[in-house]
C-alpha cells in the first residue's frame, strides 16, 4: 500500500502521508525555486530529478534532499541559475541499478547515485526524455522518434525504430511482452519485447 507521495511544483517538492488528500512542503535542501520533474524511489532512497540542479536524494521519505551528482556535467552555460546540469526528464531502477535520462543522454550509477557514469555508446542523438525497463530490457526514447533498447544493462544500445512515424516522445511503459510509446503524433505504438 502507497502512504507517501512526492509532488515537484514550481514552488519545489510537496509531500502527502494520506494518500493525496493534503500536501505539505518537503524542500529541506532542495534549491529554491527549483521544480522536480521527476522521482523514482528504491528501498530506503527516493531520487528526484530536476531542471538544471541535477539529481537529489532523499534517504528519509523526502524530508531531508541532498544533490547527488557526481559525475553529471555541470555546463558552463549563462543561465543566470546556480548550476547548469541537464535537465533530468526520467529517473529508472534496472536491475537495481539507477538510470537518469537527460537532454544530454543517459548517466548510470550502480552506487545508489553517489556517483554516475555516462551511457551513451551507440545512441545517435542524447536528448532522452523517455525510460521504461522490466527484469531482462531498457528501452529509452529519444526526443527525435529514436528508440534505443539495450538487453544487459551495460554501454551498448541497438536503436529500434521499425514502424515508429512519431516526431515528439513523451512517455513510454513496458512490461514482459511489450513496451508502448505515447508521443505526440501517433499516439500509442507498440513494439514486442522480442523485436
Amino acid at each position: 500500500m502507497i502512504r507517501f507521495k512526492n509532488a515537484g511544483t514550481s514552488a519545489g517538492v510537496y509531500k502527502s502521508i494520506d494518500r493525496g488528500k493534503n500536501w505539505f512542503s518537503s524542500n529541506n535542501g532542495f534549491p529554491a525555486q527549483m521544480w522536480a520533474k521527476t522521482f523514482i524511489g528504491k528501498p530506503g532512497y527516493l531520487f528526484a530529478g530536476t531542471y538544471s540542479e541535477g539529481v537529489f536524494v532523499s534517504t528519509d521519505d523526502g524530508a531531508t534532499w541532498n544533490s547527488s551528482n557526481n559525475g553529471i556535467p555541470d555546463l558552463p552555460i549563462q543561465s543566470g541559475l546556480p548550476h547548469n546540469y541537464p535537465s533530468v526528464e526520467a529517473l529508472h531502477v534496472f536491475n537495481n541499478n539507477m538510470i537518469a535520462s537527460t537532454v544530454f543522454g543517459l548517466y548510470f550509477s550502480d552506487d545508489t547515485g553517489n556517483s554516475w557514469t555516462e551511457l551513451n555508446n551507440k545512441i545517435l542523438s542524447t536528448n532522452i526524455t523517455s525510460l521504461a525497463a522490466n527484469s531482462s530490457c531498457l528501452v529509452a526514447g529519444e526526443m527525435q522518434t529514436d528508440i534505443y533498447r539495450n538487453l544487459y544493462g551495460n554501454n551498448y544500445w541497438e536503436r529500434k525504430n521499425n514502424g515508429l512515424t512519431s516526431v515528439t516522445m513523451l512517455d513510454m511503459t513496458k512490461d514482459r511482452k511489450s513496451t508502448r510509446l505515447n508521443s505526440s503524433h501517433t499516439d500509442i505504438s507498440r513494439m514486442p519485447s522480442s523485436a
